[in-house]
């Protein structure tokens, strides 16, 4: 489902380094790079960036870049930054750091831009973990923020709950799952996890039923969709448009953002890789082809325990996964490796 061009970039005139640009939905134009880079030019790669230019304007609209400081093959620090203003700087930056290079994350510091006109180098506000300035002014009058998140790790598929509307504190929950529960499907041994997540909402949005047969033949017919790859994550809302359903995809989102989404009557979809919540694998952020592998409803968010928020999904891949209940942590580990993609819909 990808076409590809090489663009070799010699930074250091050793023909070590190239840059790779690739289709990623089929439309004819590039929305997606990745780059090796050999700073201190010895022979070994030690930093790699990922470029997106997610809705093709031709402004790039987030990096992730990892480095590998000792030349290890271990890459002890990413960081992902976003144009949260599409001025085409980059303004919000999260960095994680793996001190003892078991692949998962150490700390989290999370940096914006006092003012995202300026240059990449202007002054930061640290924010904490829910992206709130931290005010604690030091002499240069900046600010700090740190947190040991430790090893967070996922569930097992068949440890996970599932949400019961009769017993649930609605005054609690956002959203409204058992609506969205009557809709649910299970996918089988498919790779239609987007597809199902789209019929899931037009089947609400609409009050109609629909054949997943006959959506698959329409998605495959113009090339939105594989049975063998599945859907490109930039055709995850074709289906939707196709029905007259208003959406917006949109990256680099945050937990408050499926909130308002879904306290406004919204439906939303998001990607995620699956292996976290499923399996309790642990977080592949430090590896640089991580990557979705797997499209869900998110159905609601339940808060009636404090110390353990949880999100309910429409899960099709899960057998049980009807009103599937994650814990939010675990969540947003998973949903972090799509870049927080959401589609919104109304």
């Amino acid at each position: 489902m990808f076409d590809f061009f090489n663009n070799a970039f010699d930074f250091d005139g050793d023909g070590s380094v190239g840059t790779i640009g690739y289709d990623s939905n089929g439309d004819g134009l590039i929305d997606s790079y990745h780059t090796e880079l050999d700073t201190d030019g010895d022979g070994i790669i030690d930093t790699i960036i990922d470029s997106n230019d997610y809705d093709q304007n031709g402004i790039i609209d987030g990096q992730t870049f990892y480095h590998d400081f000792d030349n290890n093959g271990i890459y002890e620090e990413v960081i992902k930054g976003y144009d949260s203003d599409g001025n085409g700087v980059l303004d919000d930056f999260t960095t994680y750091h793996d001190y003892d290079g078991d692949g998962n994350e150490d700390e989290i510091i999370r940096e914006r831009l006092m003012d995202s006109d300026d240059s990449p180098d202007a002054d930061k506000i640290q924010m904490d973990i829910d992206g709130n300035p931290v005010f604690e002014s030091g002499e240069n009058g900046l600010f700090s923020a740190e947190e040991d998140i430790g090893n967070v790790g996922g569930m097992r598929v068949d440890e996970l709950d599932n949400f019961d509307p009769e017993h649930a504190d609605m005054d609690h929950v956002t959203g409204n799952p058992a609506e969205s529960m009557q809709e649910w499907e299970y996918q089988g041994g498919t790779n239609r996890c987007a597809l199902y997540a789209q019929k899931f909402v037009i089947e609400e949005l609409r009050d109609m039923e629909i054949d997943i047969e006959e959506l698959a033949r329409l998605a495959e017919g113009n090339g939105w969709f594989g049975e063998e790859n599945g859907t490109p994550l930039l055709n995850m809302d074709k289906v939707l448009e196709h029905f007259g359903i208003q959406s917006e995809m949109s990256f680099y989102n945050d937990i408050s953002d499926i909130e308002k989404c879904l306290q406004n009557g919204g439906k939303a979809i998001v990607s995620i890789d699956a292996d976290e919540i499923w399996y309790g694998e642990d977080n592949d952020l430090f590896t640089p082809n991580d990557a979705p592998n797997h499209a869900v409803e998110v159905i609601g968010i339940d808060r009636s325990d404090p110390d353990e928020p949880m999100v309910i999904l429409n899960d099709s891949g899960n057998p049980q996964g009807c009103g599937e209940m994650i814990p939010l942590e675990t969540f947003l580990d998973a949903w972090e490796d799509g870049n927080c993609q959401m589609i919104s819909c109304i």
